[in-house]
């Protein structure tokens, strides 16, 4: 099996290179003088309780070419105009009523083809209507599958063939892939709602229909009808590897081998859907590891093919497979450098686009020297291309920009961050003036940005008419689409509240604060998994609050409301949702310690503290530091009870803690400080302390020797 494993790679390799050779000689023999490129406006084919309807063209839309004047589709959609060089862009569609369904077909460059080009149109209430089907089709076939799982591991539970310990964890590995399922179906539901099925023959059409709904076993056999993928892509790679020699060895059968290699590449088109219908077929019943198999293999049967890599790198972005994803968006940027030194003005763009993306990777990869250099050289293109011409990359620079300001925020290079998210508002702010209905909701997150470096920098007053600007900006956006734009106006709403927590103007805060609350108790109430964790964000901003205005039971309450909807979570979903449990656990604990509730601070701190010290036996990186805080807050609630021998024990645990934090060379620097801060003010408070026992003397020496250095 290995062998044959190796096997493959080889020859898929070898036939790559000859493709790539192909693909090169054909790009020379290209013609480039005019020739008339014919189009189609028209609505989208779908399928409809099984049955193919066909789209509809769409007369008297006009169609914008960059560089000519516009040109009106006929009675059945129909257009056409010349064009004198290999390429084209689409600058403007209109049709009153209608909208693209592709929105980015406008800022796309595009190849002349003896083929029809086809735009796509349909209304938004259509538009609407589709997605909202798509997505309760999805919804539907995964709740399903879950079902079946669950179903599947209780019959094998009760017949003795999984333990009660192999039971849990295969539970909680059910549920821990759920979580990507909100994720899963709006990009599905997005594919879906755009697909014109109008291009693709009938049996592609009842595949496609059969995943959407659900019906993953007829899938199955529609697929395999066409018989074994891997020995259709062995033939066809024994195809395409006969007719490459032909081709070299036999100039004159140029014409005959040009038809074929037509008939070929439509082989490998389909056998590239194939790929993605299977794709599509695993990912949905959250079998990861055959969804991977099958983006891996369409991106290897054809190595030159761009957007196949990035689909993959996609994919394992999507995964948190970041070094797997990295390699794969290597592969697209190096076959779009080679395009772009044949045509810099037809695939610069996406050199710098696919650069930006890696920069986002590498940024959530936590490598932000490599993602800095991304952003950098991505920036280079964008500049240089928006020089020669604004309207088409001035958008494109702002995002980069913007990109690269929010990880400058995050690793607190502030003045860098400042400077170039002001450029990037500066952009933003010409093209909303020329589109608001485009631009306006980049303007609005880039405006939130801005407002949290105000916040993190003290900056209170410019943060707070930042973060009103971009609440102006998101009210009207829900106001069009209250589905798409209602969470991020509730973020807005969240960071304003916690901005006027911050510089004590409580009545505002409480006010902002209950405006997310609405939104966010009605997000949870459709969509709990997605938006819980939302939720719980702004109800401790609101305990916060209420503890600063001294109004506790409000306080408690809200706290209570965070730890009981925790504990469901984790009971619900997974133990992923322990670490929030336990820092809600410690709020709620210091609240009764400040309130003088002292048996039930304990209680809290103590379960508290058995979470993270589970954690932190597993993962001491990551968690053993909150140990040794949640040790220091007891023992401060000891020596109120006057428990100093018991403060004296929880004490001198958390030094030997904070003293192995501080000496780790690989500890952050911000949790460096933070130790050596908590070790100074347990050596202060044990100065108060009389009659401190012996034992302890010795790592006492030691937490005031480290605090003189």
């Amino acid at each position: 099996m290995l062998l044959r494993q190796h096997l493959r790679y080889y020859t898929m390799t070898a036939i790559s290179r000859l493709i790539g050779l192909s693909f090169c000689l054909l790009f020379f023999l290209t013609d480039t003088s005019a020739q008339i490129q014919q189009g189609m406006v028209k609505t989208k084919g779908r399928m409809v309780n099984g049955k193919y309807v066909a789209g509809q063209g769409l007369a008297g839309t006009t169609v914008t070419i960059k560089g000519r004047p516009g040109v009106l589709s006929q009675n059945d959609g129909s257009f056409s105009f010349p064009i004198t060089s290999t390429t084209y862009m689409i600058q403007g569609v209109q049709k009153i009523g209608y909208q693209l369904m592709d929105p980015d077909a406008i800022r796309r460059v595009y190849q002349y083809s003896p083929n029809t080009f086809y735009i796509v149109m349909d209304t938004p209430d259509q538009q609407a209507e589709d997605k909202l089907a798509a997505e309760r089709k999805i919804r539907r076939t995964l709740q399903r599958q879950l079902q079946q799982r669950e179903d599947e591991l209780e019959e094998l539970k009760a017949e003795h063939k999984l333990t009660q310990e192999e039971y849990r964890k295969a539970l909680e590995q059910l549920y821990n892939d759920q979580e990507n399922n909100e994720k899963l179906i709006a990009d599905m539901a997005k594919e879906y709602t755009a697909m014109d099925y109008d291009q693709m023959d009938a049996l592609n059409r009842q595949i496609s229909d059969a995943i959407l709904n659900g019906e993953l076993t007829r899938a199955d056999s529609l697929l395999k009808s066409k018989g074994d993928i891997n020995t259709r892509i062995s033939e066809i790679r024994n195809v395409q590897h006969t007719e490459l020699l032909e081709e070299v060895e036999l100039a004159q059968r140029q014409a005959n081998l040009a038809a074929s290699k037509a008939g070929t590449q439509k082989k490998l088109e389909d056998l590239a859907q194939d790929c993605k219908n299977y794709f599509d077929r695993f990912k949905i019943a959250n079998q990861y590891d055959s969804a991977a198999y099958y983006i891996e293999l369409r991106a290897e049967l054809d190595t030159t093919n761009a957007e196949w890599q990035k689909d993959a790198a996609e994919y394992y972005q999507h995964q948190a497979q970041y070094a797997k994803a990295a390699s794969y968006y290597q592969r697209a940027l190096a076959i779009q450098k080679q395009l772009a030194a044949i045509s810099p003005q037809e695939y610069e763009p996406e050199v710098a686009t696919t650069l930006d993306e890696m920069g986002n990777l590498y940024n959530n990869y936590n490598k932000y020297d490599v993602s800095e250099r991304m952003y950098m050289e991505s920036l280079g293109i964008w500049r240089r291309l928006t020089a020669s011409n604004p309207s088409a990359y001035e958008h494109h620079l702002a995002t980069t920009l913007s990109h690269l300001a929010i990880m400058y925020l995050f690793i607190q290079r502030y003045n860098e961050s400042e400077e170039i998210i002001k450029h990037s508002l500066a952009i933003q702010r010409r093209l909303v003036l020329a589109n608001p209905n485009a631009y306006e909701p980049d303007l609005a997150v880039c405006l939130n940005y801005l407002a949290v470096l105000y916040a993190r920098t003290k900056r209170y007053d410019e943060a707070e008419a930042i973060y009103k600007e971009s609440l102006e900006i998101r009210r009207r956006l829900v106001s069009n689409d209250p589905h798409k734009y209602e969470p991020l106006l509730a973020g807005v709403f969240n960071n304003l509240g916690a901005l006027y927590l911050r510089t004590k103007r409580y009545a505002e805060s409480e006010n902002m604060l209950n405006e997310a609350l609405t939104i966010r108790r009605r997000l949870v109430a459709e969509n709990p998994q997605a938006y819980e964790s939302d939720l719980t964000s702004t109800l401790n901003n609101m305990a916060v609050l209420y503890k600063r205005m001294e109004r506790y039971t409000e306080a408690e309450a809200m706290y209570q409301e965070i730890v009981g909807m925790t504990r469901q979570l984790i009971l619900d979903y997974s133990n992923v949702y322990e670490p929030d449990l336990a820092s809600w656990l410690m709020n709620l604990a210091i609240l009764y310690k400040d309130t003088q509730r002292f048996t039930e601070s304990e209680a809290m701190f103590k379960e508290s503290l058995e979470i993270r010290r589970r954690l932190a036996s597993e993962y001491p990186n990551a968690y053993l530091y909150s140990v040794g805080t949640t040790l220091s807050n007891l023992g401060q609630l000891y020596i109120n009870c006057q428990q100093q021998a018991e403060a004296c024990r929880v004490w001198y645990e958390a030094m030997n803690i904070f003293i192995r934090i501080a000496e780790d060379e690989s500890t952050d620097k911000k949790e460096h400080e933070h130790s050596i801060g908590f070790l100074k003010t347990i050596d202060k408070q044990f100065d108060e302390i009389e009659n401190i026992p012996q034992e302890y003397q010795t790592v006492l020496k030691k937490v005031k020797q480290m605090i003189k250095e």
